[in-house]
């Protein structure tokens, strides 16, 4: 079975919201909202690929003392495909004025059913 490695980014901002944006595809899952990430590459790590990625997916300028922490990884298993989601978390307050993609932890329309279970344990986490 085929595993895709993939790295992902949590921004919460001071107001315990995070940072979300829509799928851009074509097919069933367009519109529903995710966190930045991406496919980690050929001989880079899981923490340069969520940099990388958050860089490229969100166009933010992050401030000097931006700080990404690895969360949690997760895999998960579908009928072709396993995915092993590497998390990490942003801690960059200086930026968060740049976004006005902010939900509530408690936000639960249009999200993955993935993004569901790393949100809950986001909220424990913060509890």
């Amino acid at each position: 079975m085929k595993v895709i490695k993939v790295a992902i980014v949590i921004w919460v901002n001071a107001r315990r919201e995070i940072y979300l944006q829509p799928r851009n595809e074509k097919g069933p899952l367009n519109g529903f909202l995710e966190f930045p990430g991406g496919k980690i590459e050929k001989n880079e790590s899981a923490l340069n690929t969520a940099e990388r990625e958050f860089s490229e997916e969100t166009d933010f300028s992050l401030s000097d003392d931006a700080i990404f922490t690895l969360f949690k990884n997760y895999t998960f298993s579908y009928p072709d495909r396993k995915v092993t989601l590497h998390v990490y978390t942003l801690k960059d307050s200086a930026s968060e004025n740049q976004s006005t993609q902010w939900y509530p932890l408690e936000y639960s329309s249009k999200i993955l059913e993935a993004n569901k279970v790393i949100i809950n344990d986001l909220k424990a986490s913060l509890a």
